[in-house]
């Protein structure tokens, strides 16, 4: 120890204390295995590898800068992450990641929610108030007093006169049985003028039976005479809207000569499509606006929901009663209507301003504070809320909803990817992939039932790039539940095995344009998606062709699209569109063999079904913006559908330039993804 102390100058005992303690801590430190000693100093300033990765594929990983192999994008510094980005649903992206690839986040909510259904329809006479003038005994007609439909008459103004053996008869039955009861009546004999009595009586019933009014009757007691003719009375005020007689002619019993309507009430006809139904109640108020009036809205109430669906235009008939007292509104008139229903609970359709009162379950018109009976039939009053109504009473009872955009739809699964909190991550989120319970779409929005609590965060725009990025990665996604396919990094891409210089990023300019390929099962979804974009972009195109009257090129378009249904690789097409597909087959084969443009018109109706079954079962890319139904009510008889971009003007394939117009869109088509 002297030895050791000598080369120093004489310190003070407490600087060679400090001395003599680094010397023998040096002597024990630990030693590398290169020979070098590891201080704890040394070993926290070395640098860490930086990771490099793609802002468009966070799969990619290098080792040195350069670009990606697969987008051709200069890659940027991947920083190290929390242990949720390793979870096997989980996907981690810097904020500069999430950018570029676009994705949008919208938070979960409750709120007030006020859905609106478009229908169309027409106006209709109200068979409640139609009534039938009809010859209730056998004889001539020789005046008609209304001699032409459309005339308003009042209730027991005068319609014709008729010739009748029978009636001549029963009158002078009535005078005689009159005449023999005031004779009965002079002779103050009881049991007689009760005779007598009943016999007037019986007089009277039998010409009641052949349409005489008690004036009438009282007339012919007054005259003393029978009359040869009769006159007939309207029996309700009103419009006549049909004339089945003429002067001159015979009649028998039974035959109707007038029909009357009274016009100041009407019926609105209407008829809304299957997923319009959970927000259509009984007595709900209907909105509507006609031609004639442009600009003024007019009011109804929903009085029938027919409970079977049409099976040839999958839609469910509605009745609206309409108020029509200043008689501007006409049977067969066209109307745009719409039903505005709040939201609550899961998806149910709220009472507005009805709630704990009390309506008829036959007449929605009437509508008390208090229990009761109707005025019009007498049954017991109901209250809203046994007729399928509820209100929203607290925060817990209106909707939770996410945009519309959020959730990725295959079959009967709903996915959503949510971003995570981390207080680890500094500049990056991490999303994870939830199967969630869906509710009715309301407008721009999904009811959500299961899966998600108000406050979440979900990706509203970009999610079928995230999942895309899970399929790489091998973990489980929307296509593939399971998981499965290629794992993270080159290494775990189909084609990547074996490639020299990868991880050292050697040779990337020469695989700036090559396709990588990817998972089996990814590229067959992708691959239908597409040809699934392609089928509907060429049925537009035939509908478009149509609005135009060019038969020639519509021909040439539905070879095409029989060109598609045949190109279609049966290994990417999933199992459950075989039917839709042939469907689809079936109705192009149809438009191939029309000889006209009224005959592919008929055979183009047939191509929707399947189309829409498609798109929104399987998706769609490839077209330039989503799709949607339009409606005309007036073609094909019966009213038909006819596919088309959302938002464009209508153009009406079945009826072209003659009413190219006519029809209205009515829903959009879900499944549309943008490349």
């Amino acid at each position: 120890m002297k030895s050791l102390l000598s080369h120093f100058p004489r310190p003070t005992s407490l600087i060679a204390v400090l001395v003599i303690g680094l010397l023998i801590g040096r002597c024990f430190s630990p030693v590398a295995t290169n020979g070098q000693a590891q201080s704890p100093v040394a070993k926290e300033s070395e640098p860490v590898e930086q990771i490099w990765t793609c802002s468009m594929h966070p799969s990619v990983h290098a080792k040195h800068p350069g670009k990606c192999p697969i987008c051709g994008m200069t890659l940027i510094p991947l920083e190290s992450g929390s242990a949720k980005a390793d979870g096997p649903r989980t996907l981690r992206l810097e904020d500069g990641q999430k950018a570029l690839a676009g994705i949008r986040t919208a938070p979960v909510v409750r709120k007030e929610l006020a859905h609106t259904v478009r229908l169309v329809g027409k106006l209709a006479v109200d068979e409640t108030a139609l009534a039938t003038l009809s010859a209730w005994v056998g004889g001539r007609l020789d005046r008609l007093f209304v001699d032409y439909t459309g005339l308003t008459v009042r209730a027991d103004d005068h319609m014709a006169e008729i010739y009748s053996p029978q009636l001549f008869h029963a009158q002078e039955e009535l005078i005689v049985a009159v005449e023999s009861a005031k004779q009965t009546e002079a002779k103050q004999d009881p049991e007689l003028a009760k005779i007598a009595n009943a016999t007037v009586m019986a007089a009277r019933k039998k010409l009641s039976l052949y349409g005489l009014s008690d004036e009438q009757m009282q007339e012919i007691i007054d005259r003393g005479t029978p009359s040869d003719h009769i006159t007939l009375t309207a029996p309700i005020g009103g419009t006549v809207i049909h004339r089945g007689a003429v002067e001159g002619q015979y009649v028998k019993e039974g035959d109707s000569l007038f029909t009357i309507a009274d016009l100041k009430h009407l019926w609105l006809e209407l008829d809304a499509y299957e997923s319009d139904m959970p927000w259509i109640r009984y007595g709900q108020e209907v909105m509507f606006e006609v031609d004639a009036w442009p600009g003024e809205m007019f009011r109804g109430k929903i009085t029938f929901i027919d409970p079977v669906l049409n099976p040839i235009t999958r839609t469910v008939h509605l009745r609206v009663e309409v108020n029509n007292e200043d008689g501007r509104l006409r049977p067969e008139m066209y109307v745009r209507a719409k039903v505005q229903t709040m939201v609550v609970g899961l998806g149910t359709p709220a009472a507005i301003d009805m709630a704990g009162k009390w309506m008829c379950p036959m007449h929605p018109k009437i509508v008390t504070e208090e229990e009761g009976v109707c005025p019009i039939c007498g049954m017991d009053l109901e209250t809203v809320e046994s007729l399928g109504y509820l209100a929203a009473t607290a925060k817990e009872d209106l909707p939770l909803l996410i945009p519309v955009s959020a959730p990725l739809l295959t079959g009967n699964r709903a996915l959503v990817f949510v971003e995570l909190k981390d207080g680890e991550l500094h500049g990056a989120s991490v999303f994870e992939a939830r199967d969630v319970v869906l509710g009715p779409r309301a407008g721009d929005y999904f009811v959500v039932r299961e899966g998600l609590k108000e406050g979440e965060i979900v990706v509203s725009r970009g999610a079928f790039t995230i999942d895309s990025e899970l399929q790489l990665r091998g973990k489980p996604s929307m296509m593939a539940p399971k998981g499965g396919g290629a794992g993270g990094g080159h290494a775990g891409m189909p084609g990547m095995k074996g490639m020299k210089g990868m991880d050292s990023m050697e040779g990337m300019e020469d695989m700036d344009s090559m396709e990588m390929p990817q998972p089996e099962e990814e590229q067959s979804s992708l691959k239908f998606r597409q040809a699934n974009g392609r089928m509907l972009f060429a049925v537009a195109t035939v509908g478009d062709l149509l609005a135009d009257d060019d038969f020639a090129a519509a021909e040439k378009q539905v070879q095409r699209l029989l060109a598609e249904l045949k190109s279609i690789d049966a290994t990417s097409a999933p199992q459950n569109a075989a039917n839709s597909l042939q469907a689809l087959a079936d109705a192009a084969q149809l438009c191939a063999q029309a000889k006209d443009l009224d005959s592919l018109r008929t055979a183009f109706a047939k191509l929707q079904a399947p189309s829409v079954d498609l798109a929104q079962s399987f998706g769609y890319v490839g077209v330039e913006k989503e799709l949607a139904i339009f409606h005309c009510p007036m073609a094909l008889g019966n009213g038909a559908d006819w596919i088309d971009f959302h938002g464009d003007d209508t153009r009406n394939p079945y009826y072209g330039s003659s009413m190219l117009g006519c029809g209205d869109e009515t829903q959009t088509i879900s499944g549309f993804q943008q490349q």
